[in-house]
């Protein structure tokens, strides 16, 4: 039972999509890591520097003994935009290069483009599947389809 179990378990864990997501969730966590280092190191000193402070870490204000600490606020802030702006990035990157791979594939020779929704359909259709607009069949001489 606990052999079987274990089997299966490591099958599940050597799937591909499986490891490939742990390996980018410990990238990931480094990377947070990376950008918070920055931000704390050398984003904060700059405003705290603006702000003729020695850190914004201390920055705060109190209501009724209650101290509302915003200097961390801020830097956790900080560190989500620039991690947030830093993965944006890479996927457009990611969908640059996604999109330069689809186009410089060639087409199936058996599809063409609908003339209304420019979807793909088969060469030889009456109609498009997508937006149901009536189209003229496209057939050549050299269409094995057309025989």
């Amino acid at each position: 039972m606990f052999g079987r179990f274990v089997g299966n378990f490591r099958q599940f864990m050597l799937r591909g999509n499986v490891f490939e997501f742990m390996v980018a969730f410990a990238i990931a966590g480094e990377f947070a890591n990376l950008v918070r280092t920055v931000v704390g190191n050398t984003i904060t000193p700059l405003i705290a520097l603006a702000v003729r402070r020695s850190t914004i870490e201390g920055l705060n204000f109190t209501i009724r003994d209650t101290i509302f600490p915003y200097g961390t606020v801020i830097n956790a802030t900080l560190s989500f935009m620039f991690i947030a702006a830093a993965v944006y990035i890479v996927v457009l990157i990611a969908n640059a290069l996604a999109m330069n791979a689809h186009h410089s594939q060639p087409g199936d020779p058996t599809l063409r483009s609908c003339p209304e929704c420019l979807s793909d359909i088969p060469r030889r259709a009456r109609r498009c599947a997508f937006c149901t607009a009536e189209v003229r069949p496209f057939v050549t001489e050299r269409d094995p389809a057309a025989s």
